[in-house]
C-alpha cells in the first residue's frame, strides 16, 4: 500500500500504465486494490453495515405552519409567545440530552426570518421540503429512524417530503440537487433512473409522521409538477406510522382538510379534535385546546420511539382544559390573518363544514369508524346544549353515523382532564373594575339546547369609570335577557334600566373574559351605543348596535348601523351557535331551530345562503329612535 501511494499521484498516463503492469503481475495487494473502489462502493458498504461507533438515532424534522416560528411573539400581548405544537414538540425533544436524537426545525412558510445558508432553496412549501430533505441527506446514517412532524402547510410539506423520499430515495451527500431535479422535473423517468443509479441510499423509511390539520392544497404548478401530485396528496408505503390530528370546527374553504389516503401497510390513526385550525395546531395565545391534540400526537410518537422528558405530560405548558376557548380567532396563521380583511358577505360564501365521513369508501375505510377524540364527547357532556358543527348538518352527521363514531383517548389527555378546573369568579369584575357583580349574567338550562342572550347593563358604583375606560362616552340602555326558542322569534324578558359607558368592546370585555375563562355556556352580550352628538342630529345613522358575542370565552363584536346594512368583517364570522341565534341559524345554531327555519341552505355547506338572509336583522323601516326604550324595542324585535 505504501508502494502504490506515490504511484497514484503521478501523471495519469504513467499512473495507469504502472497499475496495469502491477495488476497483471499480481503484485498489487488487496489493501491497495481497495483504493480503486469508487466512492459509491464505499458508501454502499457503509450502508450495509453501520460503523461500530455510530449510535442509531432518531432524525426529527419539524415543519411549522404558515407564518410561525420559534419564539414567535404576540405583538398585542406583552411577554406572550404564540408558538405552535410543532415548536412545543421541538423544545421538548431539545431537552433530551441524548446523542440518540437529532432535530431540524423549519419555520413556517412566509416566516419573516431567513433560512440557514446550507439549505436555502427559496420560499414556499417546495423550499420547506427541499431544505428538510437536504438536512436528512447530510445527517442520515445506517439504522437511523426518520420522524417527520408538520402543521398546516408545514404538514403539507411533510407529505411532500415523504413522497420525495419514496420516489427518488434519500440522496447521498453531494447528490441532493440532482435528486430534487429528478423529482420535480417533468420527466417521470428521471426519478426512477436516479433511484436506481446508486446515488440514493436504499431502503430509507419514515418511521413516524405526526401531522396537525394538514391542508390539502399543494399550490404547485398543475402541469409542471403533475408527475408528483399523487406523492404529495397521499402517504406512501415508505411511511410506517401516521398520527393525524384534524380540526372538527374549521370552516374556511382555504383550509380544506380531510383524512389522508394511506398505504395499507401504514399503521395510520386519524382523529378529529375540537375547534378550528389553530385549536389543533396552535400558534395563538388563546388557543389552549391545541395542547390536547399536541399531547395526542406526542403520545403516538413516543409509542414509535420518540424520546421526550419523563415529566412532559405534567408540564404546565402542555395542559389544556376541554372547556377552554375554541376558535378564538379566525386569522390563525399568516394566510388566515390576511383573510380577516375579507368582508362578511364574501366570507360566508367560502365557509364550509368539514365532513369526517368524506370519501371514506374511496380511501378504503368503508368498514372503519370515524374517530373523534374523547375531548369532543367531554365537551358535550360538560357543556349541555353544545354540539359540534357537524351535528347541525344532517347530511354530514348522517354520513358519520353510517360509518359509526368512536371516541378515542390517550395518556396525556387522561391526565389533563383529571386536573381540577378553576371556577368562575364574578367578584373579579367588582374588585378590579369597580363594576356591579350582576353586570354579567350567563345561564344555561341544563340538558336543553336553548340559548340566552344578554344585553349588559354596565355602570359603576362610584360613578367613575375604571382607568382602562377613560375617554369613553356614555349612552343609555337597559339590560335585556332574551330566549330564542319561544316561537319563531325569541321573546324579550327581564327589562330593567340604567346608565352604562359605551366604550370599545376590546376594552370593556377584558374583564368579562377573566370572569368567564371557559365557554360561557350560550350567553351572548348585546350593547346598544348612542352617541350624544348623533342623538340630536338629523343624520339617519344615529348610533349603532354592537352585538357582543363569545366564541367559547373570547369576546368579539359585530357593529350594526341602525336602519343601515350589516357592517362586519370576516374575522367576526359567526361560528358560535350562540351568536348565530342573533342572526338566524348558522354553523352553531341549535339544530332544532335549524330544522324549522327557511333562512338556511340545507346541504353540507351548512351556511346562510347569502347576505339577504340577514336583512331582517334590524327589521325594515327602523326610524330615528326617540328614546332608549324605542331603541331597545327596535333592536330586540328586529334582531331577535
Amino acid at each position: 500500500s505504501s508502494f502504490c501511494t506515490p504511484l497514484l499521484r503521478r501523471r495519469p498516463p504513467a499512473r495507469m500504465a504502472m497499475l496495469l503492469l502491477l495488476l497483471a503481475a499480481g503484485l498489487l495487494s488487496a489493501p491497495a486494490a481497495s483504493l480503486l473502489q469508487t466512492r459509491k462502493g464505499k458508501e454502499d458498504k457503509a450502508m450495509r453495515t453501520k460503523s461500530p461507533e455510530h449510535v442509531c438515532r432518531n432524525l426529527l424534522v419539524f415543519l411549522d405552519g404558515t407564518g410561525n416560528e420559534l419564539n414567535k411573539s404576540c405583538n398585542w400581548l406583552p411577554n406572550k409567545t404564540c408558538e405552535t405544537n410543532i415548536a412545543a414538540l421541538w423544545r421538548l425533544t431539545a431537552e433530551v440530552s441524548d446523542s440518540s436524537q437529532l432535530a431540524h426545525y423549519e419555520p413556517g412558510v412566509a416566516w419573516s426570518g431567513s433560512v440557514g445558508e446550507d439549505f436555502t432553496f427559496g420560499t414556499g412549501t417546495k423550499a420547506h421540503m427541499l431544505n428538510s430533505y437536504a438536512w436528512l441527506a447530510q445527517h442520515y446514517e445506517a439504522c437511523d429512524e426518520v420522524m417527520i412532524f408538520g402543521f398546516s402547510r408545514g404538514a403539507l410539506s411533510a407529505r411532500m417530503l415523504q413522497g420525495m423520499i419514496h420516489r427518488v430515495g434519500l440522496a447521498r451527500p453531494g447528490f441532493v440537487s440532482e435528486a430534487a431535479g429528478a423529482h420535480l422535473g417533468r420527466d417521470a423517468g428521471a426519478a426512477v433512473s436516479f433511484k436506481a443509479s446508486g446515488k440514493a441510499r436504499p431502503g430509507v423509511r419514515v418511521k413516524f409522521m405526526g401531522l396537525f390539520d394538514s391542508v390539502l392544497r399543494t399550490l404547485l404548478h398543475p402541469v409542471k409538477h403533475r408527475n408528483i401530485e399523487s406523492f404529495h396528496m397521499t402517504l406512501t408505503s415508505s411511511v410506517d406510522n401516521l398520527a393525524h390530528a384534524i380540526a372538527l370546527g374549521e370552516y374556511r374553504e382555504l383550509y380544506q382538510a380531510a383524512e389522508l389516503y394511506t398505504h395499507p401497510s401504514t399503521l395510520a390513526t386519524q382523529v378529529w379534535f375540537l375547534g378550528t385550525h389553530s385549536d389543533v395546531g396552535g400558534g395563538h395565545p388563546n388557543a389552549p385546546l391545541a395542547r390536547i391534540a399536541g399531547g395526542w400526537v406526542a403520545d403516538e410518537a413516543v409509542k414509535a420511539g420518540l424520546l421526550l422528558p419523563p415529566d412532559w405530560r405534567r408540564r404546565q405548558e402542555m395542559k389544556a382544559d376541554v372547556l377552554e376557548d375554541a376558535g378564538t380567532e379566525n386569522g390563525l396563521d399568516g394566510v388566515g390573518t390576511f383573510l380577516g380583511g375579507v368582508e362578511l358577505e364574501r366570507a360566508f360564501r367560502i365557509a364550509t363544514v368539514r365532513d369526517p365521513a368524506r370519501c371514506r369508501a374511496e380511501l378504503g375505510k368503508k368498514d372503519e369508524k370515524v374517530l373523534l377524540h374523547q375531548s369532543v364527547k367531554d365537551r358535550m357532556d360538560l357543556n349541555p346544549g353544545w354540539v359540534p358543527l357537524q351535528w347541525c348538518c344532517k347530511e354530514v352527521k348522517s354520513a358519520m353515523d353510517k360509518f359509526g363514531i368512536e371516541f378515542v383517548s390517550n395518556d396525556h389527555y387522561d391526565a389533563t382532564r383529571a386536573a381540577p378546573r378553576a371556577s368562575a369568579a364574578p367578584s373579579w369584575i367588582k374588585l378590579s373594575f369597580g363594576l356591579l357583580e350582576n353586570a354579567v349574567t350567563s345561564e344555561v338550562m341544563a340538558g336543553s339546547p336553548e340559548y340566552f342572550l344578554t344585553l349588559l347593563n354596565w355602570h359603576t358604583e362610584s360613578g367613575r369609570k375604571p382607568p382602562e375606560l377613560e375617554g369613553a362616552r356614555h349612552g343609555c340602555c337597559s339590560p335585556v335577557t332574551a330566549h330564542p326558542h319561544e316561537g319563531e322569534r325569541p321573546s324579550v324578558r327581564n327589562v330593567g334600566s340604567g346608565w352604562w359607558p359605551s366604550y370599545k368592546a376590546d376594552v370593556d370585555f377584558r374583564g368579562v373574559e377573566a370572569v368567564l375563562p371557559y365557554e360561557p355556556a350560550v350567553a351572548n352580550y348585546v350593547m346598544i351605543e348612542l352617541h350624544e352628538d348623533d342623538f340630536f342630529s338629523d343624520d339617519d345613522f344615529l348610533g349603532r348596535a354592537q352585538i357582543m358575542y363569545s366564541e367559547f370565552g373570547k369576546w368579539k363584536t359585530l357593529s350594526l348601523g341602525v336602519g343601515a346594512t350589516l357592517q362586519a368583517r370576516a374575522d367576526l364570522i359567526f361560528t358560535d351557535k350562540d351568536a348565530e341565534a342573533l342572526l338566524g341559524p348558522g354553523d352553531y345554531a341549535a339544530c332544532r331551530w335549524l330544522d324549522d327555519t327557511s333562512h338556511m341552505s340545507r346541504h353540507t355547506m351548512c351556511r346562510p345562503s347569502g347576505m339577504e338572509d340577514l336583512s331582517w336583522l334590524l327589521g325594515s323601516g327602523v326610524g330615528n329612535p326617540t328614546s332608549c326604550a324605542d331603541m331597545i324595542e327596535d333592536v330586540t324585535t328586529g334582531a331577535l
